[in-house]
């Protein structure tokens, strides 16, 4: 079985779900994404691969293209390859280290800054200029520190008053 994630995409058959788990096992956060895709990519009708497939066009529009190292549903590999191809003015790629698929209000900075967030409204304000992406490299680890929700919502610790 080949170690990376482009191997649950390009492999004809399919892998087995044994590979399949081995595979993801280490690699997501919660992610049951990719399982459920190569579960139903066994069964989906395949098409030959058009001669597009690899190329990228050549365009002068801006691009920020963000990717987190522990995206589930689309690989890494994938997203290098893709920005590999980016070279325009203000075509920015820019990798989270350990972000996942959903990056916004989850990529929190040592200085308190939602990240993606920023990055995204200085792209918005100044189309075409790179944007300071160093906030990418100062993530915050994720908490999973259990918050008393029912005390914040219902004012009680016992939210069905028992």
């Amino acid at each position: 079985m080949r170690g990376d994630a482009a191997y649950l995409e390009a492999s004809d058959p399919p892998p087995t779900l044994e590979d399949a788990r081995a595979l993801l096992r280490d690699r997501f956060l919660g992610m049951d994404g990719p399982l459920v895709y190569l579960l139903a990519r066994s069964v989906w009708p395949r098409a030959p691969q058009d001669r597009f497939r690899y190329s990228y066009p050549i365009t002068s529009i801006p691009i920020l293209m963000m990717h987190g190292t522990r995206d589930g549903n689309t690989p890494l590999s994938g997203a290098l390859e893709v920005s590999a191809a980016l070279g325009g003015v203000g075509q920015q790629p820019v990798t989270f280290p350990g972000g996942g698929h959903s990056l916004f209000n989850r990529t929190r900075s040592a200085d308190q800054l939602d990240c993606a967030a920023h990055l995204v409204t200085r792209f918005v304000q100044s189309p075409g200029s790179l944007v300071n992406a160093d906030c990418a490299d100062r993530l915050v680890p994720p908490s999973f520190e259990v918050i008393d929700a029912a005390s914040a919502i219902f004012g009680t610790e016992d939210a069905w008053g028992d």
